[in-house]
């Protein structure tokens, strides 16, 4: 094999292991791996197509939409890298330039269903409905079987044009039957249950919801997560963190750190939302580096849950330092040279001990909400990601208790600075209280905050549609529509947090 055979070989190794880490949700791993593979295949297409693709996860859009143009027309044929495109320029708002990859996809293949339905959902956004309608309206209406992704943007376009009637039963269909299987039904019984909810509805929303929860077919032990979450507090004693090393490096001594914290459905990517309409700050969504961490200290041990840090003595000052650097570099592999970067997950108020060590001048908010309204929430949404908590109601409101119960704990012996934001204060009068969160960064006011919503970024939530318009008032105290379905969660969400 000569010379150009080899780095070809070796390039085509590289694109494996950068599928395998985004695969992995190691989203700056494929980045980087994938980059080195450019090195040795230059323009390859789709080492191209993976870096656009992982931006686009990312949330840094001008660099997504920078390497997928980058592929050349003729390699980027009828779907991956189109569709990607497409999406990535209506994210940015560049809706003609969306609608110029869809055109072409459609003009190789007319009937081309996801392109359809993204077409159809370019043009909703828009508040083209008319149109819209009438592309979507032959694939979707008098169809004994409708492609799933039409039948979904079909059921968003009768929700914006308050006629949620007319998708109902073509939506109801799929969550009956999918040739995906069970998985598949999934999300038409969630879109279902939306529409019921939006007709008015509500006990058929609900018996739709339930559906949904169940094909999800998630198992959570709360039995195992409270003893687990009593060892991980009780391992991390004020005593015990008193005597801690912190991160005295430059990189531990940064500010740049902003923990968005709370429970799932309270807030977070809104407060996100509003905070990245500063120019100094940008929003990283959920990112996987505190958890990494996180496992990273565990490991030697072979011990307890891998997503929990039962050891606090093994912080050391060498690894503070080494994980402070490792984690503010990959931040700064997704947030540039933002002043400040936000990382959303929720799930790090389990991990603020550690935080604390190595981001030792790190900014906390924590997103709070009322108790009932975040938990039906959770039980309402279709989450993407791995949670295996929010399925059933009694499990959320155990799940719930033990947030709560780590929160008190982190405020009563961290020095963290911890900043309470409350979903009800926030829509109900908003400017103060953005005002606040800004102040909060050690940042200049924007008025640009009040328009969050038209600030054009990758949300990977099921919060993508509310960041996107105005704040209402309408989610708040929703459960009482539910109120008779709520039992299990009522009975299990202690007595102290539904004062």
């Amino acid at each position: 094999m000569g010379r150009s055979g080899k780095k070809q070989e070796k390039g085509a190794a590289y694109l494996a292991r950068a599928n395998e880490l985004f695969e992995q949700n190691d989203i700056a791993g494929a980045i980087r791996v994938a980059t080195e593979g450019l090195a040795l295949r230059k323009n390859d297409p789709k080492l191209l197509g993976l870096i656009g693709v992982s931006y686009l996860v990312s949330g840094n859009i001008e660099a997504a939409i920078d390497f997928l143009e980058k592929i050349p027309l003729a390699s980027r044929g009828g779907d991956f890298s189109r569709t990607n495109l497409a999406g990535a320029y209506f994210i940015q708002g560049r809706l003609e330039d969306a609608h110029r990859e869809l055109d072409e996809i459609l003009r190789m293949t007319p009937d081309h269903e996801y392109a359809l339905s993204k077409k159809g959902a370019v043009l909703n956004a828009e508040n083209r409905l008319d149109e819209a309608e009438e592309l979507l309206a032959p694939f979707a209406e008098g169809r004994e079987r409708v492609y799933p992704g039409i039948a979904m943007t079909w059921a968003q376009l009768m929700l914006s044009r308050d006629e949620p009637e007319r998708a109902i039963e073509i939506v109801r269909v799929a969550s009956e039957e999918s040739s995906e299987g069970e998985q598949g039904r999934v999300g038409p019984a969630f879109m279902l249950a939306q529409l019921l909810e939006k007709a008015g509805r509500f006990d058929e929303a609900f018996d739709a919801y339930e559906l949904g929860n169940r094909l999800k077919n998630k198992r959570f032990s709360v039995q195992s997560y409270t003893r687990d979450i009593s060892a991980m507090l009780g391992a991390w004693s004020r005593e015990v963190v008193e005597r801690l090393p912190r991160a005295c490096s430059e990189s531990g001594s940064s500010g740049i750190p902003v923990f968005i914290i709370g429970m799932p459905r309270s807030g977070t990517s809104l407060v996100e939302q509003i905070l990245s309409t500063l120019g100094d700050v940008f929003g990283a969504g959920e990112l996987d580096t505190i958890p990494k961490g996180v496992r990273a200290v565990m490991s030697p041990l072979g011990i307890g849950s891998p997503d929990l840090l039962l050891a606090p003595q093994l912080l050391t000052r060498g690894i503070v330092d080494r994980h402070a650097e490792h984690v503010l570099h990959e931040m700064r592999a997704i947030g540039g040279d933002a002043e400040r970067i936000t990382d959303k997950t929720p799930g790090n108020v389990f991990h603020l001990g550690y935080i604390s060590a190595i981001f030792p001048n790190a900014r906390v908010i924590h997103c709070v909400r009322d108790p009932i309204d975040t938990c039906l929430s959770c039980y309402s949404q279709n989450f993407d990601s791995a949670i295996s908590f929010a399925y059933n109601l009694a499990d959320i409101g155990a799940f719930y208790n033990e947030y709560r119960r780590a929160i008190a704990h982190w405020k009563d012996i961290l020095d963290l600075p911890i900043y309470d934001v409350v979903y009800e204060d926030l829509v109900a009068d908003p400017e103060p209280e953005m005002r606040g969160l800004v102040e909060f960064l050690g940042l200049e006011w924007d008025l640009r905050c009040l328009e969050f919503h038209k600030q054009h970024r990758t949300v990977h939530t099921a919060s993508n549609d509310q960041v996107r318009r105005p704040l209402y008032t309408s989610s708040v105290a929703k459960w009482k529509r539910y109120e008779k379905h709520l039992t299990p969660l009522l009975d299990s969400i202690d007595d102290a947090y539904l004062v």
